[in-house]
């Protein structure tokens, strides 16, 4: 008897998660729709210092470029020659960068993408603490040493 009680147990505890599943499918399926209905297509702004800027609208100007943030409030302008492309909503790019014909030197825009690409990379992963360190010891050394004089000499 103690068995069919304990089976019964378990049966109504599988049926009882079973429906909190259910439950829990259903509501992660509204918040994905809700969320889905708030989050508007965007245009981002590449820069040639690997930022990326988010924005409402871009236009183009003959010397400037003018964009709205991403909150409709400020309108900002920004100088072309910082700009590496325009990638707005619907998917497509559009390349701001020439390369200059007179310098030798100069980027082609593929090479570029590759210096953008590895200034996004640099931003992302490398982090070197030892300037920080030796800045502080040295400048902790220096104020030390100026109020007390070389004590060691």
């Amino acid at each position: 008897m103690f068995a069919v009680e304990k089976k019964r147990v378990i049966e109504t505890f599988i049926v009882f998660l079973n429906s909190i599943l259910q439950l829990m499918l259903r509501l992660s399926f509204v918040l994905i729709l809700l969320f889905s209905s708030l989050c508007n297509a965007q245009d981002t702004l590449v820069l040639i210092t690997g930022k990326v800027i988010p924005v409402k609208s871009v236009d183009l100007g003959e010397y400037s470029i003018t964009y709205r943030t991403l909150d409709g409030l400020k309108v900002k302008d920004i100088d072309p020659a910082r700009v590496f492309s325009i990638k707005y909503a619907n998917g497509a790019e559009r390349v701001i960068f020439r390369t200059d014909s007179l310098d030798p030197i100069d980027f082609t825009e593929d090479e570029m993408r590759r210096f953008i690409k590895g200034e996004q990379d640099a931003r992302e992963f490398y982090r070197n603490n030892t300037p920080k360190y030796t800045g502080f010891l040295v400048g902790a050394a220096s104020s030390y040493l100026a109020i007390y004089g070389l004590p060691f000499l």
